[in-house]
């Protein structure tokens, strides 16, 4: 594999949040040119014009003021001109204090 091609080296991970409470999706890749992230919701592109979701540069996805339509499954992409790499996905969760998981 050449050393430019995206290789993820941060997998989403499970994630448990409380409702209205900010979270994060992490993610990292690497290669050369540096990849660019780009997050995927239950197979679906994340709406970064929600103002309540950031991607940071590290490639990590902040949430803020988690709701229960926050929950799914979140797998990133890394991608540059020689290729792209997607992740394992993460399963994040979030529960309303009081009613359980």
């Amino acid at each position: 594999v050449p050393s430019g091609i995206p290789k993820i080296t941060t997998h989403p991970h499970r994630n448990v949040v409380e409702k209205d409470q900010n979270t994060i999706m992490v993610c990292s890749a690497s290669g050369n040119p540096e990849p660019h992230i780009t997050w995927f919701k239950d197979s679906i592109p994340v709406d970064l014009t929600d103002p309540r979701l950031t991607l940071l540069e590290s490639g990590t996805l902040h949430i803020r003021e988690s709701n229960t339509s926050d929950e799914g499954l979140y797998e990133c992409m890394a991608e540059n001109e020689l290729g792209s790499a997607y992740s394992y996905p993460g399963q994040l969760t979030v529960y309303v204090r009081g009613e359980g998981i």
